[in-house]
């Protein structure tokens, strides 16, 4: 008899971790072909152990992440569904701002700030001024609106949700007129 669509990890129930990742184990139930998390479809640590058993790690957040499992059809349709919670108490590491282009601007311009591990809602500050936008590409660099600042120096620093900021690089903040636009005499 063909186990039906479920978490096993844990028994199934709910579960804390200290990392930023937790690895998930399952059976498939026989009319399983694929897996989708929250409408995502599971990236390729997905790996069927067995037959009809399943693994996957996924990336978690600092704090509750309610996580509902959809067990696809061969025809894409929901077939099965299981749901946990896992709760992580790590927190993101502290961000690595390598650059920024162009190194100066005016306010309500967007920069692109380069680093390392930078997080969805990660906020930037410019000489210790929010950021009112900040958005992290696809290509993990940063796209960050100037906040309205006096021009000067103004040292760009970041923090991920529940980390320390960062070090700091420069920039230096210039009025709107001030702006060098190639072809400019």
């Amino acid at each position: 008899n063909p186990a039906p669509f479920r978490i096993t990890t844990n028994g199934g129930a709910d579960l804390t971790v200290n990392a930023l990742s937790a690895t998930l184990e399952g059976d498939g139930g026989i009319n399983v072909q694929s897996i989708v998390v929250d409408g995502v479809p599971v990236p390729p640590e997905l790996t069927w152990t067995g037959l009809s058993r399943w693994r996957m790690t996924l990336s978690l957040r600092p704090g509750e992440n309610d996580l509902t499992l959809l067990g696809l059809a061969t025809d894409g349709e929901v077939s099965a569904s299981d749901s946990i919670t896992i709760t992580s108490t790590a927190s993101f590491p502290v961000p690595t701002l390598l650059s920024v282009d162009p190194v100066e601007g005016a306010a309500g311009q967007t920069v692109i700030i380069r680093g390392a591990d930078l997080f969805a809602g990660v906020e930037v500050f410019f000489r210790g001024v929010q950021s009112p936008s900040v958005q992290l590409a696809p290509a993990g660099h940063l796209l960050v609106e100037v906040p309205e600042l006096a021009a000067g120096p103004a040292e760009i620093t970041a923090r991920n949700s529940g980390s320390a900021l960062s070090a700091a690089i420069p920039f230096a903040l210039v009025s709107q007129g001030a702006l060098f636009i190639r072809g400019d005499f």
